[in-house]
């Protein structure tokens, strides 16, 4: 892979800087944000699709969290264009889960957007995202408190508990909190 590499696939759809060796964080959502993956069966198709690309590209992800209709990843690909190992996810979760719901060809995913952490200057954009990937069941309303987010068995959390503690990851939590500005622009 080149050092820098654009990627557009058409000009209604973001740019994609894929760098080497670099971090980001990714959001993918279904189509017209559809509840596919809407039981355990469906999200370890969209889990072990995720492993697979994973060893297929030498990701390594830092943090993640599926629900039924998106995802949050923290990834860092060291010789791939973020754009092919998005692309890896997307097309064999889809295929594998209109393989198990006999719906051949359906579209499963809209589109992806990926920021691109600036950790070569400091690890507070990527505690930032850590912390949005704690905070997201409780976004979602799956749980209520920071001891029953990081239990939620679809994200790295309960992962992260066992090689940090619960304690390290608190800090984070507290530290980089999450903030709510949709009701700074729902007045507007």
């Amino acid at each position: 892979m080149e050092d820098v590499y654009i990627y557009q696939k058409d000009k209604h759809r973001p740019q994609h800087l894929s760098l080497k060796d670099s971090f980001y964080f990714l959001t993918a959502h279904t189509i017209d944000d559809i509840d596919f993956f809407d039981d355990d069966i469906k999200k370890k198709i969209l889990y072990d699709v995720i492993v697979h690309a994973q060893t297929l590209y030498h990701a390594k992800i830092f943090g993640y969290v599926l629900w039924p209709d998106h995802y949050h990843m923290i990834v860092q690909l060291p010789n791939t264009r973020i754009d092919r190992f998005v692309n890896n996810i997307h097309s064999y979760s889809a295929k594998y889960l209109n393989e198990l719901d006999c719906v051949p060809g359906r579209r499963v995913w809209y589109q992806y957007w990926d920021r691109f952490l600036r950790i070569q200057y400091s690890l507070d954009d990527l505690y930032r995202r850590m912390s949005y990937i704690m905070h997201n069941p409780i976004k979602h309303g799956w749980c209520d408190s920071f001891d029953t987010a990081i239990t939620y068995p679809w994200s790295s959390m309960p992962k992260w508990v066992t090689m940090v503690g619960k304690d390290g990851l608190f800090e984070c939590w507290t530290s980089y909190p999450v903030i709510d500005h949709s009701t700074d622009y729902a007045a507007q």
